[in-house]
């Protein structure tokens, strides 16, 4: 269920993303780089994330740009609403926090929008 969900939202047009995410397509491709390396740069241990780094990123945009409960989110994608607090959603959530201000911190161009404002 929860990869259908990632797999319709990345099917969606450019302006269809745009209103369901709150950023580009191009964007969510640049974040989700960041991610990945950052995970490949992890050092293993312990159980596996339940959800993949697109995921990840998608959960959080979606929180992000809804404010929906951890318990509403995790229960569309199938988790459980911890699972939802350490992808990042959380204030504490580094990891897709992190993909956020990285792609400009390297010097990327981007596509130079305004990410969604996720502070309280």
């Amino acid at each position: 269920m929860k990869h259908d969900r990632l797999e319709r939202t990345l099917k969606m047009n450019r302006t269809r993303f745009k209103r369901r995410t709150g950023i580009y397509p191009e964007t969510f491709t640049l974040m989700e780089a960041v991610l990945v390396e950052r995970e490949a740069a992890k050092k293993k241990s312990g159980r596996p994330a339940a959800l993949s780094p697109a995921e990840q990123l998608l959960l959080t945009l979606e929180f992000w740009r809804e404010y929906r409960t951890f318990a509403h989110l995790g229960d569309d994608w199938g988790v459980h609403e911890t699972t939802v607090q350490r992808s990042g959603t959380g204030r504490s959530g580094p990891d897709c926090q992190w993909a956020v201000s990285s792609p400009r911190q390297k010097g990327s161009q981007g596509s130079g929008e305004r990410l969604p404002d996720h502070r309280h």
